[in-house]
């Protein structure tokens, strides 16, 4: 168990360009390893971090390794093919992507089977009366959800796109119901049976 914990510090006292997980680091052996311990339990990553996973993995670890264990300067990467019981877990994505922007900027999640993610954001956009904290740029890709034009949805902008496997990229603003001047660029690729395909939520620069 000394080796392990010998091993996990360096690992935190390290920083690193690009991480790759394929598989997961239990966060449970690490509140066991340093239970006493006063350093900084954190991969410090520059650009990106990435999790595809080969073998199936529990959601609420996989996601509470990321929010207690791991500071991203560019891209946070998480494939959710192998990730099961995410609808019971959503509660955690959303608090990560509408809470820990200051622990990463960008989030790209592949894989997620339901649209319910997107519907709680593009709902916490419109409502919340704090947006300081969400990460500025969200993507989902490797999906064909439903396509739901909000009501909201301003400077609509819809061109058709050729020699591509989908037929459409769609664009629009979307603005905060008590701070108009805080606005939302939402992108997506739509398909010729109406789901998207590929999204994007960006933060405007003020």
């Amino acid at each position: 168990m000394l080796f392990i914990q010998n091993c996990l510090e360096h690992l935190f006292n390290c920083t690193y360009e690009i991480i790759y997980f394929s598989e997961l680091i239990n966060p449970e052996l690490i509140k066991l390893l340093f239970e006493d311990s006063k350093i900084p339990l954190q991969f410090n990553i520059l650009y990106n971090c990435q999790f595809y996973f080969k073998n199936n993995c529990s959601c609420p670890n996989i996601l509470n390794f990321v929010l207690n264990y791991l500071k991203v300067g560019n891209w946070l990467i998480i494939d959710f093919l192998k990730i099961w019981n995410l609808e019971d877990n959503l509660k955690i994505l959303f608090n990560l992507l509408t809470k820990e922007g200051n622990k990463f900027k960008k989030v790209y999640c592949q894989s997620i089977g339901e649209p319910t993610i997107f519907k709680m954001i593009i709902k916490y956009i419109q409502t919340s009366k704090d947006l300081t904290n969400m990460v500025n740029s969200i993507s989902f890709n490797d999906m064909r959800w439903p396509l739901n034009l909000n009501i909201n949805a301003e400077n609509v902008e819809r061109r058709k796109v050729c020699y591509s496997n989908f037929n459409y990229y769609v664009n629009y603003k979307l603005s905060n119901n008590f701070n108009q001047n805080i606005k939302f660029y939402i992108n997506y690729t739509e398909y010729s049976d109406g789901t998207m395909g590929s999204i994007e939520i960006k933060r405007n620069s003020l």
